[in-house]
């Protein structure tokens, strides 16, 4: 995976007590360069690398994404670019 795989994701702070299988998939595909807590929206945002991430050139602004989950396929994910 190269390091131009970055990209920015947020979590909802519910979402980590309700589905806590869908974020150990997410963990296990993405490594977490920042994490910041957002008190204002019940939020954390994440800067990462992922391979389910486009590449990037240096000095651009990182790319919003959206993980997307299929309960009934458990190895379904995809990243989709807001």
């Amino acid at each position: 995976m190269k390091n131009s795989r970055l990209g920015k994701f947020y979590i909802d702070r519910i979402f980590i007590d309700e589905y806590p299988n869908e974020l150990k998939r997410l963990f296990y595909n993405v490594f977490v360069i920042r994490a910041e807590f957002q008190y204002w929206n019940d939020k954390i945002e994440y800067i990462a690398i992922s391979k389910y991430f486009d590449e990037i050139e240096e000095g651009c602004e990182l790319p919003i994404y959206k993980f997307i989950f299929d309960r009934d396929k458990p190895y379904f994910m995809k990243a989709e670019k807001l």
